[in-house]
């Protein structure tokens, strides 16, 4: 899954992307196995999916819209050059 996943994206999108893996076996695991859901297994899952929402850059976006910009000052020299 790894290789494909890199096929299709850059390696920074890419290792976000594993993230979704333990949801995923845990959804199988539910639905072949018989497992119950606990609430555990639920509440990780959705820290799992805000994590990736939030590396996603929709709301980086959003945060840097937010902040103002950064002024850079031009460095002033007390002695004059020669």
């Amino acid at each position: 899954m790894w290789n494909w996943t890199l096929r299709r994206l850059r390696a920074s999108q890419g290792a976000i992307s594993q993230l979704i893996v333990p949801i995923l076996t845990s959804i199988l695991g539910v639905l072949l196995l018989s497992e119950q859901v606990s609430t555990s297994l639920a509440v990780g899952g959705a820290l799992i999916l805000v994590g990736i929402y939030i590396n996603s850059g929709k709301v980086q976006g959003r945060l840097r819209a937010l902040k103002p910009p950064l002024k850079v000052e031009e460095p002033t020299n007390p002695r004059p050059q020669t």
